[in-house]
């Protein structure tokens, strides 16, 4: 008998961490929180107009460079998490591949023992009629008697 387990095979993948998706979402509710800060900052009341303008410009520009650098980190992350999922993706293709690999073969198997079942059945119930034959014709002139 060819009996094979499933479970000797490949382990079932795992699935990736999340802790990367929860770093891009850190870093996406950052970028999102911070991009109507920059623009249109409060104007103070200080003496010399001309260099609080130069401050805040310089600080929109910073703003701006902080806003791009986390926005190409979310991308970064979003990118990695993209990959991984991808990598998961075919490792359960390949395990479920191989899965499909096995209950064919173990359906094949079934198939043929079933079909030589059914002939050893086909064959037995042949010979049950011979015997039947044989034993109506061989007690035939017996039970004709009584």
């Amino acid at each position: 008998m060819e009996t094979q387990k499933l479970s000797a095979e490949l382990p079932h993948p795992e699935k990736p961490n999340s802790e990367a998706s929860a770093e891009a979402e850190k870093v996406l509710r950052l970028v999102l929180s911070g991009a109507g800060t920059s623009a249109g900052a409060s104007t103070g009341m200080g003496a010399d107009p001309t260099r609080e303008d130069k401050q805040l410009q310089k600080r929109d520009w910073s703003s701006a460079i902080d806003l791009v650098n986390e926005a190409c980190e979310a991308v970064r992350l979003a990118e990695e998490r993209a990959s991984t999922a991808e990598r998961y993706s075919q490792q359960l293709n390949q395990y479920y591949a191989e899965q499909v690999k096995g209950l064919e073969l173990r359906l094949q198997t079934a198939e043929k023992r079933a079909d030589a079942a059914n002939a050893r059945a086909a064959e037995s119930e042949e010979w049950l009629l011979r015997f039947h034959d044989a034993i109506v014709n061989g007690f035939k002139g017996v039970l004709d008697h009584h």
